[in-house]
């Protein structure tokens, strides 16, 4: 049977409460094979470092693998944290995320799984805002110059609003 940490996601607690995240997790472990045999989550101050599960790995590699509750866990330190997954990847130990059903547990794994997780880190980084408002910038010089903007109408809602 396959030993498993599970690591809450504290950013969404509000949203998804931690004893669902506790019985999501536990489900995945199950599905896996295996079992939860340490619960653990970051500390607000700590999660874009992800320190807490970081340290815990180090100290004890004879799990198999983490299971956390959602791929943005990596992205809270404002880009996707591939160092911290191809290092667990590195050292045989298995990742895993609930709320997508992904599992990367070889560095195949993880070679085939990049594209998508560099799509994810895009839709769940600070920098996309800064792209949404670039863009809502030269819509808005545009039209001041006399144009009719920049940005399609249907894209105008997803940048909030009518620019």
């Amino acid at each position: 049977m396959k030993s498993f940490y599970s690591c809450l996601d504290v950013g969404c607690s509000k949203l998804v409460t931690q004893q669902l995240q506790h019985l999501a997790n536990n489900a995945m472990a199950k599905d896996l094979g295996g079992s939860v045999v340490f619960y653990t989550a970051e500390d607000p101050v700590t999660m874009g470092r992800q320190a807490v599960i970081r340290s815990k790995t180090r100290e004890d590699s004879r799990i198999d693998g983490v299971i956390f509750f959602r791929m943005a866990q990596f992205c809270y330190d404002g880009a996707f944290n591939f160092s911290f997954l191809r290092e667990m990847i590195d050292r045989g130990i298995e990742v895993h995320f609930t709320r997508e059903k992904i599992s990367i547990r070889t560095p195949e794994d993880l070679a085939e799984r990049f594209e998508m997780l560099t799509m994810f880190e895009y839709g769940n980084s600070p920098r996309l805002s800064a792209l949404d408002d670039a863009l809502r910038d030269m819509a808005v010089v545009d039209k001041a110059a006399g144009g009719h903007g920049v940005i399609p109408q249907s894209d105008r809602t997803a940048l909030g609003g009518d620019v």
